[in-house]
């Protein structure tokens, strides 16, 4: 037997988020990056305290990797029609502190700049967590 081991990543909400559209609110949405892998959620129309309860799972290779060696991303955007994102904030998430199934929390994570220009405020809430996943053989 074969094992794939699969990484998730549940969105789970956000809050105290910036005004991002001149108008005291924002379109937020998140991009979760793992490896070459990217997922986005639905975006949240008008909401600073936005809720999304979106789960991701992701293929995670080789399983011997070792945890301290990768992260997860996950980067809160403002969309706006017809023009690039705007950047919110982002958060990286190391191995080292991914759960095993079963065992997994709810976290809440402080939004990070891109640069020191960036003005950010705001949290995020995740879960984070993997299984092994036995493969039939063929």
């Amino acid at each position: 037997m074969q094992t794939q081991r699969k990484l998730v990543v549940e969105v789970c909400m956000a809050n105290n988020l910036m005004p991002k559209d001149g108008e005291g609110s924002a379109n937020t949405y998140v991009q979760v990056d793992f490896d070459v892998e990217r997922r986005r959620t639905r975006t949240r129309a008008k909401d600073l305290n936005p809720v999304w309860e979106e789960a991701f799972e992701i293929p995670w290779f080789p399983i011997s990797a070792t945890p301290d060696y990768v992260c997860v991303e996950a980067t809160v955007y403002h969309e706006t029609r017809g023009r690039a994102p705007k950047f919110m904030g982002r958060v990286c998430i190391p191995g080292s502190s991914f759960a095993r199934r079963g065992e997994e929390t709810l976290k809440m994570y402080n939004l990070e700049r891109r640069g020191i220009c960036s003005q950010i405020r705001g949290a995020i809430g995740l879960k984070v967590y993997y299984y092994d996943e036995e493969l039939a053989a063929a």
